[in-house]
């Protein structure tokens, strides 16, 4: 199933970059805000191996990268870090003010633009016929730029220790546990409920297609050039995951292009929730312009390990991408992914399918619901937006915060356009699409408002019935390690739902946020406030909604809004 985008704005760009993330939305630099809280690991582990040939590795690693200026003469090195596995750990102390940590130049990043350097008219030749294949498939779940970082360093480890980057590519892990690479009755097992399953099928139908391609126009045509022992759809499989779990998005910073990057050193550094910011372009003062540098937010012993972020992203995200998750459903970076689409037997499908592809949605979407009540309120009150997609393109990327609560906020101008139909419906569709799909923003009429809220509480419960199906808890004793973040995975989803769904329901505390209606509904016994409140409920089209009464005191003016009880 082609991906597609959960939200159909963007703005505000971010200084800072994480961590791509691609399969459920598009991939984002991270807003790099978040609280601590302690992750479980699920193996993106280097092999295992002799405590003497692990020391030869890591030696041979921390010489490269300082010889290169990228870790300094005495900043940080990769070290062991405990159950995290490798990581980078200070050689001395270092302020929590901003301070370089680690500078990656230029000539030492693997971009999409520089990743087929080197491997002569073949390597070009392989970039090309990529090029051309995702022209075709631009909501491919593989993106230019990993399958690009894949086939070098394919190239790079079949060239052995006569490549430039030995030191480097010998360090990388060799092996990954993200779902893709669990069996897939397994995986249709422990994640059962979850949307990161069609993710996972979606990414390994197009790596074996996208590998199909090259291997018949390039691959299999230069055999001495990419020896199947390195150049097999295994390899790629799990390069392209390598990339995917390590490269980052250079989209939010300026003037460094866009696309994907390999940060030498960079990776080589775990995940924190409690990074406030950590990946940015360089200053030009304190280190190269043209540079990306790990910088601290926090203050680090001598020997302590020193983080990064790898954004604020859902277990379900993490797990897809890097193999771990975080302990707690509840965190506030926890979310569920919904999937709704237009219904091929509606009468107007074909007008409201036109409308949306105006707006830049998709007839199919996918939507995030946050866990965080301060999101959710925040994205069901959201407003319209005030200006087309393109245009809020130019502004920049998303963070993921800000990201989550666009997607969240979309739901029910979706449903509205789902749920639409009687008089009027057909002279709407049929007019501006702009403003017709502005329209949405504000409640329908009478019943079609009930219809829309109904309909995506009652998708609510039925996803909830399969997640907490036979599902063990994550805490219980005996699990193994893949039950146990399945289990995380969806206990957060559920999570997620049931707090979506409480805010749909939740109707009658006035200080709560209004439940399927795009704006607050607070007032006292001010007569200026509560008559633009009233002309607010009646002019939106609430007054014939069961879900919207206006109570007027009986001294005349209106003493309140309140939010009727669902009958």
């Amino acid at each position: 199933m082609p991906r597609v985008p959960a939200a159909c704005s963007t703005r505000g760009a971010q200084d800072a970059s994480a961590r791509h993330w691609n399969p459920v939305r598009d991939r984002v630099p991270a807003s790099m805000q978040g609280q601590k809280e302690g992750i479980g690991r699920a193996a993106l582990h280097v092999r295992a191996c002799s405590e003497e040939v692990e020391g030869s590795r890591v030696a041979m690693a921390n010489e490269f990268l300082r010889e290169r200026g990228i870790f300094g003469s005495d900043n940080v090195e990769i070290g062991p870090c405990g159950a995290l596995g490798m990581g980078l750990v200070a050689k001395r102390p270092i302020s929590g003010n901003q301070e370089v940590v680690v500078e990656v130049p230029p000539s030492m990043m693997i971009t999409e633009d520089t990743a087929m350097e080197g491997t002569g008219e073949a390597g070009m030749l392989l970039k090309a016929m990529l090029q051309d294949l995702m022209g075709f498939q631009p909501q491919s779940a593989v993106e230019l730029g990993d399958a690009l970082i894949a086939l070098r360093l394919m190239y790079e480890r079949a060239a052995g220790d006569a490549s430039a980057l030995f030191p480097y590519v010998r360090m990388l892990p060799e092996s990954l546990d993200m779902p893709l690479f669990w069996p897939q009755a397994e995986r249709e097992r422990l994640l059962k409920g979850c949307l990161i399953l069609e993710d996972t099928q979606a990414l390994e139908e197009t790596i074996t297609g996208q590998y199909d391609f090259i291997n018949d126009m390039v691959l299999g045509m230069f055999p001495e050039k990419f020896p199947e022992e390195f150049f097999s759809l295994e390899q790629y499989r799990f390069h392209v995951c390598l990339s995917i779990s390590r490269a980052f998005s250079l989209d939010g910073m300026k003037g460094l292009g866009r696309g994907l990057a390999l940060l030498p050193g960079i990776d080589m550094a775990n995940h924190d929730d409690g990074v406030k910011f950590a990946v940015q372009r360089g200053d030009g003062v304190f280190s190269g312009r043209d540079s990306i540098v790990l910088i601290s937010d926090r203050d680090y012993a001598e020997g302590e390990q020193v983080f990064t972020t790898y954004g604020r992203k859902s277990n379900a995200q993490s797990l897809y991408a890097f193999g771990f998750t975080r302990e707690d459903p509840m965190h506030p970076f926890n979310s569920a992914d919904i999937a709704l689409q237009l219904d091929a037997s509606d009468p107007l499908r074909q007008m409201k399918a036109q409308v949306l592809t105006a707006n830049g949605i998709y007839s199919r979407m996918r939507f995030q619901v946050p866990v965080s009540q301060e999101l959710i309120a925040e994205g069901l009150s959201r407003k319209a937006p005030a200006s087309t997609q393109s245009e809020k393109m130019e502004g920049g990327p998303l963070g993921m915060t800000e990201q989550l609560v666009d997607s969240w906020a979309q739901v029910l101008p979706f449903l509205r356009m789902l749920s639409l139909g009687g008089d009027g419906a057909s002279e709407l569709l049929s007019g501006d699409p702009q403003e017709a799909w502005l329209r949405m923003w504000t409640p329908l009429e009478g019943s079609l408002e009930d219809d829309a809220v109904d309909a995506l509480i009652k998708h609510f419960d039925g996803m909830l019935q399969v997640l907490e199906e036979d599902v063990a808890p994550a805490a219980r004793a005996g699990l193994t390690e893949r039950e146990r973040v399945s289990a995380v995975v969806r206990a957060s989803e559920a999570a997620a739902l049931r707090e979506g769904r409480a805010a749909l329901e939740r109707t009658e505390d006035w200080n709560e946020l209004s439940t399927a209606c795009s704006y607050f509904v607070k007032a006292w016994n001010s007569p200026d406030v509560t008559e633009k409140a009233t002309k607010l409920v009646f002019q939106s089209g609430c007054s014939g909604s069961r879900r919207y009464t206006a109570l007027r005191g009986s001294s005349g003016p209106m003493n309140m809004i309140q939010i009727g009880k669902r009958n």
